[in-house]
């Protein structure tokens, strides 16, 4: 496999990454290999930006959960376990959550 091979599946993987489909590679036909790793180091950039996205999301989500089971204590959950239960069944009241699920 040739330094180029190796360029274009490094861009293929992380342009799915990135958008979730992999890029028609006739695209990059005319790239020699310099321009294939521009492409790909803005690939990367793309692909951290949505990570760092993420990892803010789940920590206001995160934050927002532990704020409703601090809320449920203060309404008369005993305990931590009773407020996740209350807030697991006001959300989904026909389903059953195993205690192993609950972090």
């Amino acid at each position: 496999m040739t330094d180029r091979d190796e360029l274009l599946g490094m861009i293929s993987d992380c342009y799915k990454d990135a958008y979730g489909q992999r890029p028609r590679l006739q695209r990059y036909s005319e790239y020699n290999e310099k321009e294939l790793g521009y492409e790909l180091n803005e690939l990367f950039a793309v692909c951290k930006a949505q990570v760092e996205e993420d990892e803010r999301r789940d920590a206001e989500e995160k934050a927002a959960y532990e704020h409703s089971i601090t809320v449920a204590m203060s309404m008369g959950a005993e305990d931590r376990e009773t407020a996740i239960r209350w807030i697991d069944e006001s959300n989904h009241p026909h389903v059953k959550v195993h205690e192993s699920m609950v972090y």
